[in-house]
């Protein structure tokens, strides 16, 4: 059962946001409209409900079969001369069943599919005429995934006396396809409950939008609905690669591909991507002889590689049929058409990426150390983003969504570093450490609209936090900036004019100088904070102590901040317990504002919803013990191992949400927390037995 876990309609979201003095339960014995739980008050937000009710009224299963296969033939032609042909595939059937009964959750509730009539009852019989016009729902759904890859080259390996070639040459054919059935029923056949949800045990029912007995002419019947769907992306390359060394110390290697997409439209399908690389292998020189190093090479590189990961059909427009917003009454009669898919932008094309490395590996003391550096520059053209656009052109309608579009040039640099350490101490005792780092500075350089950048990510229900603008990292949150609370009366006049300013609001900053503090504008905006880390770093250990092992990995986070916009500023919605430290009168905070149902300035985008989102993670501890060889002989095992482990162990942070790791697809919406549910942690024990 999957139930809703991140975001604005999650469990989370309205456990963070209903008033911990509602009791769970109402007291009831569960067969009324409340089914045994208790209302969330309207004050306290019309899509706040009750989340202990919403996982009780979920009912979904998902059940998957797979089968994958690989067939592989290669064949040497002549000597040095290969030719291979590999064909990968992959099949999938996705069975789904869900079931929506009718759900009432408390007055005024936007996620209600019924309300109540006078006596208390669900009101199925919304017109009066007799007749029933609310049901509940049954969807199954059958979808089946196809996916192959056929590769075929040649390759051909010579030399001739030092010096060493090999060439490659191919194509790669891929298709991935799609197929479903979608139905529908209604009104389930004896108990309206789960173990009777399927389709073949609904009913028909009239459609009755006016106050007449069913049977009027004017009313139809309607049974199951239906529909479905196909689709396919197809790519095909042509690829070709030359390598050469001389002596194993001068390498080079080239690479050209031709790719091409159906995600993008006739005359865009096409893209070029060239790598060249070289290397150096300096401790082969006769001249290299450094006591300590075992190993030490220096190499560069450069290349363009293509992204295309914007799903099907994004460059043609599609109309969409058999939901809500296809349908419409003419003359009290409800009739289906199509409406508005997904907007189209027939100019997509490749998103490109240029980069450049130059770094070196070495290798010291017996192959006791392992350390690699790397100084890269990574720029990435016509950016692949979804951008905020006008509610008038459709977007945010059922079956609908905004146009993908190539967004701009942004770029990144920085070094990736890694070092390795390994250690035996005796037959029985060893050791492992290894450390990574990777620096990340990143800058938008070109932004294609004429506004010179594009917002995105939420606050509250209609403020952005983000924006992809020139000169700025990607997703820099961008709002008001504080300076403090004001104390007093005093402050609040001397300060530049902040409309219905009081002793204990959010002091904000006059960003242009021009004396008023202007809340409906850009013009006292600024950047507030960068979701992208400065730094992140990995840690991993080992220790192999005669029949015991134990390992252990980290990773850290530094630079990165995470807006919270999982809160409700409603009077009676819970609130953060940060609050406890608000500001109650001259001197007793100036972080935290006074608490207020009035002070709406305060629920205004700024710093104040800004916070350090570094942190260090503890991903996995795990031990093990392997059975002596002398003993698993005997019982005739060749290895026995037991273990016991832990994934996510801790998270050090002074992050006050649940997880500071935000993830988004959206990079202009990176870091905002909309409600994000906490990793698990899982705790595991198994054995490994080899015969």
């Amino acid at each position: 059962r999957a139930i809703p876990e991140s975001g604005r309609g999650s469990a989370l979201y309205y456990a963070l946001n209903a008033s911990p003095l509602t009791p769970v339960y109402d007291g009831t014995d569960g067969s009324g409209p409340s089914r045994g739980f208790s209302y969330i008050s309207t004050e306290q937000g019309t899509e706040i409900i009750n989340p202990f009710a919403l996982i009780y009224n979920t009912y979904n299963e998902t059940k998957v079969n797979r089968f994958t296969g690989k067939i592989e033939l290669a064949y040497e032609l002549i000597e040095g001369l290969k030719a291979t042909s590999r064909f990968n595939f992959n099949y999938s059937e996705v069975y789904y069943r869900g079931y929506s009964p009718l759900q009432y959750y408390g007055p005024n509730k936007v996620v209600n599919n019924v309300t109540l009539d006078g006596t208390g009852n669900f009101d199925i019989d919304r017109n009066d005429d007799g007749d029933r016009d609310v049901y509940s729902t049954v969807n199954e759904n059958k979808q089946t995934y196809y996916d192959y890859t056929w590769e075929s080259f040649f390759d051909y390996t010579k030399s001739f006396g030092d010096h060493n070639f090999n060439m490659l040459v191919g194509t790669s054919i891929r298709s991935e396809q799609y197929k479903g059935i979608f139905g529908s029923g209604y009104l389930v056949n004896g108990a309206d409950s789960w173990s009777n949800a399927y389709l073949f045990n609904t009913q028909s029912f009239i459609i009755d939008d006016d106050d007449t007995p069913n049977g009027n002419p004017q009313d139809i019947q309607q049974t199951t609905n239906s529909s479905s769907g196909i689709g396919e992306d197809r790519w095909y390359s042509i690829f070709g690669r030359l390598q050469y060394d001389f002596k194993g110390k001068y390498l080079f290697s080239g690479m050209l591909r031709r790719d091409a997409s159906t995600r993008f439209g006739p005359n865009n399908r096409v893209g070029y991507f060239p790598s060249f690389s070289a290397g150096w292998v300096l401790s082969e020189e006769s001249f290299f002889n450094v006591n300590g190093i075992d190993k030490l090479k220096f190499r560069g590189s450069w290349g363009i590689t293509g992204n295309d990961k914007i799903g099907s059909y994004r460059w043609v427009g599609l109309l969409q049929g058999a939901n809500a917003e296809a349908a419409y009454p003419f003359a009290d009669v409800l009739s289906y058409g199509n409406a508005l898919g997904s907007l189209a932008n027939p100019d997509l094309q490749w998103e490109t990426n240029y980069q450049t490395n130059i770094g070196f590996d070495t290798t010291l003391f017996n192959g006791m150390f392992d350390l690699s550096v790397d100084y890269y520059i990574k720029k990435t053209e016509d950016l692949l983003l979804t951008p905020e656009v006008s509610g008038v052109l459709g977007a945010s309608a059922g079956g609908s969504s905004p146009p993908i579009v190539n967004a701009g040039t942004i770029e990144n640099k920085g070094i990736d570093m890694s070092l390795n350490f390994k250690y035996a101490f005796s037959e029985n005792i060893s050791i492992g450490l290894g450390y990574n780092l990777t620096s990340i500075k990143n800058k938008a350089l070109e932004v294609n609209n004429a506004a010179g950048f594009i917002s995105g990510g939420l606050f509250g229900l209609n403020q952005s936090t983000s924006r992809f603008q020139t000169g700025l990292p990607i997703g820099v949150f961008y709002g008001l900036k504080t300076d403090g609370v004001f104390q007093n009366q005093a402050q609040v006049d001397a300060h530049a004019a902040q409309a219905g300013a009081q002793p204990g609001d959010l002091r904000y900053v006059d960003v242009d100088g021009d004396g008023v503090v202007e809340f409906g504008s850009s013009d006292d905006l600024t950047v507030i904070g960068n979701p992208i880390p400065d730094v992140t770093m990995g840690f991993n250990f080992n220790l192999d102590f005669y029949q015991f092992d134990f390992s252990t990995s980290l990773y850290a986070s530094i630079g990165n901040d995470v807006t919270r916009s999982y809160e409700r500023f409603l009077t009676y919605s819970n609130k953060s317990t940060l609050y406890l430290d608000r500001w109650t009168g001259e001197g007793t905070s100036n972080t935290v504002p006074r608490a207020s149902t009035n002070a709406s300035n305060n629920f205004l985008f700024s710093d104040f919803y800004v916070e350090d989102g570094s942190y260090l993670r503890i991903q996995n501890i795990q031990l093990g013990y392997t059975l002596p060889t002398s003993i698993s002989e005997k019982i005739g095992i060749d290895n026995f191992r037991l273990y016991v482990a832990v994934n996510n162990a801790f998270t050090f942070t002074k992050y006050k949400g649940y997880n500071p790791d935000v993830s988004n697809a959206d990079p202009v919406s990176a870091g905002v927390d909309l409600g994000q549910y906490p990793q698990t942690r899982t705790f595991t024990t198994g054995i490994n037995v080899s015969f």
